[in-house]
This record gives structure tokens, sequence and C-alpha cells, in this order.
């Protein structure tokens, strides 16, 4: 499989719960934005047209991989990795996706592991990555005008007491000036779940207030 025009593969793995791509490329010089064909891109993770999981090897931009997600049709923020490399070198990308968990390994390097949460069309956006140091971070971020009720499931118990890193304002387009400097302002506080909390959990039930963006930090126990 080289990204030169020559050769279509086709991957539809829109329903595939779990699958594993070992390969080989070389990273040739940058392409010409107009041709067509020169890609190789592996589309995975579909929701929706507009709602997906691309890896894009070779593209016009430059020598470079990126894995990215897509919603609404545009770019994530949440999981972007771009990757580039000196011109005609060879190496192995380890690409593997096991229900909701995709994962990236270069030339023997991990790069990548988070756990892609279904995507809803309520202007609710989430994610969730689990680090090496086994701490669970959650995205949560509410642009309606009204709050919304979630639940957390979590593959391995995490424990009852968590942090809460957030901002909420009164309107989607709120900001500070001179008379109100404090109007959007973050801030930190630690929750403990139910009465039992030192006992661990596999789910919670968490608010999101209106106009909000929520980043709670979980440990696995």
């Amino acid at each position: 499989m080289t990204p030169d025009g020559t050769a279509t593969l086709p991957l539809d793995l829109a329903g595939c719960e779990h699958f594993r791509i070992d390969l080989d490329f070389t990273a040739h010089e940058k392409l010409d934005p107009e041709s067509s064909g020169t890609d190789v891109t592996i589309r995975f993770a579909e929701t929706s047209p507009d709602d997906y999981v691309a890896l894009a090897i070779n593209s016009w931009w430059g020598r470079m991989l990126t894995l990215r997600t897509y919603q609404h049709g545009k770019e994530s923020y949440y999981s972007a990795i771009h990757v580039n490399y000196a011109a005609e070198t060879t190496h192995r990308a380890l690409l593997e996706f096991d229900h909701g968990t995709v994962s990236l390994v270069m030339d023997g390097k991990p790069m990548l592991n988070e756990t892609l949460l279904p995507y809803e069309p309520d202007d609710l956006y989430y994610s969730a990555v689990r680090d090496a140091d086994d701490t669970v971070t959650v995205k949560l971020v509410n642009v309606k005008d009204t709050p919304a009720d979630v639940r957390l499931a979590f593959d391995h118990a995490v424990d009852a007491t968590y942090s809460v890193e957030h901002m909420d304002g009164f309107a989607l387009d709120a900001r500070n000036d001179l008379e109100h400097p404090a109007r959007v302002a973050s801030s930190e506080r630690t929750e403990h779940a139910g009465d039992a909390a030192t006992e661990p959990m596999t789910a919670l039930d968490y608010h999101v207030p209106a106009h909000a963006v929520h980043v709670l930090k979980f440990r696995v126990d």
C-alpha cells in the first residue's frame, strides 16, 4: 500500500468494533494540493457521514501522518496527532480499534491511546482519555442554553472522589470586561459520588450546566 496514486484500496470500517492494521509506508516529498488519489486514508468509528475518525498518510500538507476525529464535519480538538517525517524514509504504523478505544504505535513508540465516546448531535461534546498514570480525564462541553444530565460509564472501577475544573457562563458569548472581570472564570473543586465515598464506582450521573466546560479527573482503582 503506497500513497502514489497508482491503486485504490477502499476500507469500509464504519461497522467494525475491532480491527488491527499493521502498515509500512514511505514518506514522499510534499504533494500537489490539486492532485487526487495520492493519500492513504483509513476512515473508521463512523456514526454519521460527518462524525468519524480518520488516519491519513502523506497528505498534501506535507510528509506526515495524521490521526484526528471529526464532528459535524469539522476536525475536533479532542483527538489530533500530526507526525512529520523526512523525505523517502520508511516507517511502520500499527493502528488498532477495539470497541471504542483507538491506539496508534509508530515505529514501536506509542503515540495515542484514547477512548472515543459515542457522539450525539445535541450540542454536548465529550471525550475521555486514560493517561499512563491511570488518571481518566473526561471533558464535557455543553454549548446549549439548557443544562444536560449525562451518565458516565467506566470500563474499570475508579475512585469515588474526583476533581472537577469547570467554567460556566450565563451566555455562549459571555466575556469579561473592566466592569465585570470575573464574569467568566474557571474554578476547581473536589467531588464525592454518593454517601459511600470510599467505594470505587463504575458509573456516575453528572449534571452539566448550560454554556459550560467541565473537566473531570478520576483515578483508576
